[in-house]
């Protein structure tokens, strides 16, 4: 299926996205600074915090090797603008809930939140044309981390001035909305897509079993593409491992408060825009597969000094690095994953990722805390950090400079 044309349409189609996206990312910031005031108020219990971080790792096990089954053969638009609507409403009712209905419906989010992002790739993709992908993906982390500023400034807002309610009601708001700006956009024919992947077995059971065969076979004929995946798959589990214990290391080694953890969070922010709008201003100039290669071992390098840092000053240079050379290389991997992944097949290899993927991270997460609490932070974090250069060098190894025959062949096709 052809691609909507050039010009003006692109350029309405370009800002629907990323105004949708960002728009529903600041709702998002704003609603995860007030949950965790919210939960940590009603139950006076740091596990119930860390419950909230966790929940969205769930579905990712428990639902997620079947939702590109689904996605892969469903209308994208409608995915789309569906779950945006779920989660609105969920979220709408959700401080009239006790405590463990707060948990059902904060997983409810996250199973939507899971078909949302396996329809979004393939339905970006098929709109962005290819040479428009990387600068799209570029702006695309723009708007999302200036909502990362934005956002937790905006729930501080609200929890001074009214309820944490107010910033879970917003955040509603902005779901309602960026279900709106879904139906401005042109529709994905998923059955024209396909072209004869529906005639898999019509039993669900065996449908997944061709599917995950199918998937296997990719992998086995791009060997390169896996490599990448597996070792950006331990490096988010790295990162993860770092970031649940930021806190602690910014609280105990650099002796910050909690105002000083917001403020080098910010930063890393402010870095990440930046970055951002460097890689929007030169996508056209330099190959994303060199941001990919070269902005996973920068951004590595700088979480390995933020590690060593002593002071708020080295700890403020080195996050800086970090959330340029982050941007670059979210960009890269943003675009090759476009580039190596058949559209048709998008939502069922990250069904297939997913799963491990978030079975990784939360492994990390918790042994990274028990080894936090028996030999110190510090080390925990330099082992973590020094983990996600080790994957960012495998990453830099593993994609080629310039295109593989097989996939300038399939992107010809």
């Amino acid at each position: 299926m052809p691609a909507p044309k050039r010009g003006t349409r692109l350029t309405g189609t370009l800002l629907i996205l990323l105004v949708g996206r960002g728009v529903s990312a600041l709702g998002d910031f704003a609603y995860l600074i007030a949950i965790n005031v919210w939960v940590l108020e009603r139950t006076r219990s740091p596990i119930a915090v860390a419950a909230i971080w966790l929940i969205p790792l769930v579905p990712g096990i428990l639902v997620g090797p079947f939702i590109g089954t689904w996605t892969d053969r469903w209308e994208k638009r409608r995915i789309l603008w569906i779950t945006d609507a779920v989660r609105g409403l969920a979220l709408l009712v959700l401080p009239f809930l006790s405590i463990a209905g707060m948990f059902v419906d904060m997983f409810v989010v996250a199973v939507a939140g899971d078909f949302f992002s396996s329809a979004l790739n393939p339905y970006s993709t098929w709109l962005i044309p290819e040479s428009s992908r990387p600068q799209y993906n570029a702006w695309s982390g723009f708007s999302r981390r200036g909502a990362l500023i934005l956002g937790p400034a905006i729930g501080g807002a609200l929890l001074l001035r009214g309820t944490p309610s107010t910033a879970v009601w917003m955040d509603s708001a902005t779901f309602v909305l960026s279900g709106i700006s879904w139906l401005l956009l042109p529709r994905l024919m998923t059955h024209q897509l396909l072209r004869g992947v529906d005639e898999a077995p019509t039993r669900f059971s065996m449908r997944l079993r061709a599917d995950w065969r199918a998937v296997q076979e990719f992998f086995y004929r791009r060997k390169s593409v896996q490599r990448v995946l597996v070792f950006n798959v331990f490096m988010m589990a790295m990162i993860a491992t770092a970031d649940a214990q930021e806190v602690v290391f910014t609280n105990r080694i650099l002796r910050l408060g909690g105002t000083g953890y917001g403020m080098l969070v910010t930063v890393t922010g402010v870095g990440f825009v930046f970055g951002s709008i460097g890689a929007a201003i030169f996508s056209k100039r330099i190959p994303y597969r060199q941001f990919l290669r070269v902005g996973g071992v920068l951004a590595a390098g700088g979480y390995v000094a933020y590690a060593f840092s002593h002071t708020p000053a080295e700890a403020a240079a080195s996050l800086i690095g970090l959330g340029i050379f982050q941007a670059l290389f979210s960009m890269g991997y943003g675009t090759y994953w476009q580039d190596e992944i058949p559209i048709e097949r998008m939502g069922r290899v990250q069904a297939v990722v997913r799963p491990f993927q978030s079975g990784a991270m939360i492994a990390a997460i918790i042994i990274g805390g028990v080894l936090a609490h028996r030999f110190g932070v510090r080390p925990m974090m330099i082992g973590a950090t020094i983990g996600e250069m080790v994957a960012a060098i495998g990453i830099f190894i593993s994609v080629t400079p310039e295109r593989s025959c097989a996939t300038h062949e399939r992107v010809s096709n």
